[in-house]
C-alpha cells in the first residue's frame, strides 16, 4: 500500500508498531537491529532525494538522458513506485531498519533473517491498525552511506539499512494482493511435487 495520506500518525500508534517489531524472533535472540522513525519534513526531503537517485540507478536511468527518448510504458508497479518517489516527503512516517554483525561472526544471511521478521511484524501491526505500509530496499542498496550519514548512524560499526518502510493511512481500499497462485510456487515433500492443499485461487478476501 504505497499510496497513503499525509495525515500525521498518533504517537501511540507509532509506539505500538515499533513494539510489535521488537517482539519478533532474531538470531540468538540478540535483537541485532535498530529502527529509526523519520517524520521530520527536512529529513524526509533529503531521504526522498536519495530515494529518487536510487530509483534511477535501479532502472538504469541516466539523469542526463532525454525522457522523451525512453518511450517504454511503465508497469503498474513502476507507476506505484514512481508515486512514492514523487511523494516521499508527503508520507507521514518512514521507518528505517538497520542490521549489523557486532561480533562479525554471522553471515549477511543470518543478519538479514533477524531484521526482516522484525520489519514484517511492524508491517502486520500497522495493517491491524488500518495503516498502509510498503517495504523498499533501494536506499540501502544504492545509498547506504549517505543514509547513515544523514540519520547519524555511528560510523565504523558496519550498520546497513536493510529496509525502509513507508507508513500512513491509505488513500484507497484494501484488496487481496495479486500474486502467482500457491500451486505454482509451493511444493509438498519434494521440489516440483504439487501439494494436495494447493489451489489456484486466493483463500483471502479483501476488505475496505
Amino acid at each position: 500500500m504505497r499510496r497513503v495520506k499525509p495525515d500525521p500518525l498518533p504517537d501511540d500508534v507509532v509506539h505500538r508498531i515499533i513494539d510489535a517489531a521488537v517482539r519478533s524472533p532474531s538470531g540468538g535472540n540478540s535483537q541485532g537491529y535498530r529502527f529509526v522513525t523519520v517524520s521530520a519534513q527536512e529529513t524526509k526531503i533529503e531521504l526522498g532525494r536519495l530515494y529518487a537517485e536510487a530509483w534511477d540507478l535501479l532502472r538504469g536511468v541516466d539523469p542526463a538522458d532525454d525522457p522523451s527518448s525512453q518511450p517504454q510504458e511503465p508497469s503498474a508497479d513502476d507507476r506505484s513506485t514512481q508515486w512514492q518517489v514523487d511523494h516521499f516527503a508527503d508520507i507521514p512516517l518512514w521507518v528505517l531498519a538497520f542490521g549489523t554483525d557486532p561480533c562479525k561472526s554471522w553471515s549477511p544471511l543470518v543478519a538479514s533473517a533477524s531484521v526482516i521478521p522484525a520489519v514484517w511484524s511492524l508491517m502486520l501491526s500497522a495493517r491491524g491498525q488500518g495503516l498502509g505500509t510498503a517495504l523498499t530496499t533501494m536506499l540501502g542498496m544504492y545509498r547506504n552511506d549517505e543514509v547513515c550519514e544523514l540519520i547519524g548512524v555511528p560510523s565504523g560499526e558496519n550498520w546497513v539499512n536493510y529496509a525502509a518502510v513507508s507508513v500512513g493511512y491509505p488513500t484507497g481500499r484494501w484488496d487481496v494482493a495479486k500474486r502467482r497462485p500457491s500451486n505454482e510456487v509451493a511444493f509438498e515433500e519434494r521440489w516440483g511435487e504439487i501439494a494436495s492443499w494447493n489451489g489456484d485461487t486466493p483463500l483471502w478476501t479483501g476488505s475496505n
